[in-house]
């Protein structure tokens, strides 16, 4: 046993002697158990909402912006499964027109392995002091063939980027047990178990932080970026911190609350800034460092099933597109 698996688990023998036995923490085990509890949880029901801060340094305070999106989301667990997104709305910054903000409702779903169809029930420009509720009746249907990373745009909703395989598959398609000889465990005394996955060669370092005692539940994950930009320090850290776990029915759990952060080094945000090419579209926002909350009021795995096929919307398929 290579001696820095051999250090970790010593520490969590002497932090959990209880579980000592049960809890021999090497690679091959963390990534068996991690790889087990993905695949048995094969359809998942949720619905909830997300809020985005902008941080204000003169303050030093987050500040609430109204980018916002309530949601529902049903999905298969699996590589190209069938997913149904509701937004109702979504409200995300616009910058091609002269609102500041654009709301849309819109139904998202997989019709088959390679057509994702976007159905937008409405959108309206707004001036970003109110959250909306209400929408116009303007309906339209909107259908293209998949892209590779159309998949991120349910991605997060579905909370998986907050499970340990869904953060490390986040980065990496191939097999999970293949990426084994690329991780280490670090050493630590706070009782977490402690991944590093580090691609020196492009400055990019991984680390996942996982609790022992939840069947190694993703507690916190950052992607740490240093191009030489910052003397003396990273240049740009996106961290995804769970600030709540709930146990599902078959026992494996799963995020309730959680906060995607992008922070970035002071020489990284002017580097970027002068970068940019001149006219590009972009908010003043572009470089602040940003936080986004993601609250599901439900996660339910529906007993007894394995697999699902989306209930498109009555009348959605005979809409011309528009």
């Amino acid at each position: 046993m290579h001696a820095y698996v051999l250090s970790a688990v010593i520490a969590i023998t002497i932090a959990f002697p209880n579980l000592a036995q049960a809890l021999e923490t090497d690679l091959d085990s963390v990534f068996s158990i991690i790889a087990k509890q993905d695949k048995e949880t094969a359809v998942v029901d949720i619905n909830g909402y997300t809020r985005k801060y902008i941080w204000n340094t003169e303050k030093n305070v987050w500040e609430v912006t109204p980018v916002t999106t309530s949601f529902s989301f049903l999905f298969e667990n699996k590589p190209k499964g069938f997913f149904l997104l509701k937004e109702s709305p979504s409200i995300n910054r616009w910058i091609q027109g002269a609102a500041p903000y654009l709301a849309t409702w819109q139904t998202v779903f997989r019709e088959s392995e390679d057509t994702i169809v976007y159905w937008q029930q409405s959108s309206q420009h707004h001036d970003g002091t109110r959250f909306l509720a209400e929408r116009s009746d303007r309906d339209s249907l909107h259908k293209k063939n998949e892209e590779k990373n159309e998949i991120s745009y349910p991605y997060f909703y579905s909370g998986i980027p907050f499970t340990a395989l869904g953060a490390i598959k986040d980065f990496n398609e191939r097999p999970l047990m293949q990426l084994v000889s690329r991780f280490k465990i670090v050493d630590s005394d706070d009782g977490l178990v402690h991944l590093l996955y580090e691609v020196s060669e492009i400055g990019l370092k991984f680390v996942y932080h996982l609790d022992p005692q939840k069947q190694y539940a993703l507690v916190r994950y950052e992607r740490i970026f240093n191009h030489k930009i910052t003397e003396g320090s990273d240049d740009l850290i996106k961290y995804y911190v769970v600030d709540e776990l709930q146990k599902l029915s078959n026992g494996y759990w799963y995020p309730k609350k959680m906060s995607r952060i992008i922070k970035y080094s002071d020489e990284y945000r002017k580097y970027l800034t002068e970068k940019r090419k001149p006219g590009a579209n972009s908010s003043s926002d572009a470089y602040k460092d940003k936080k986004t909350v993601y609250s599901f009021n439900k996660v339910e795995i529906p007993e007894g099933c394995v697999s699902f096929e989306p209930v498109i919307p009555e009348g959605i398929m005979d809409q011309s597109s528009k």
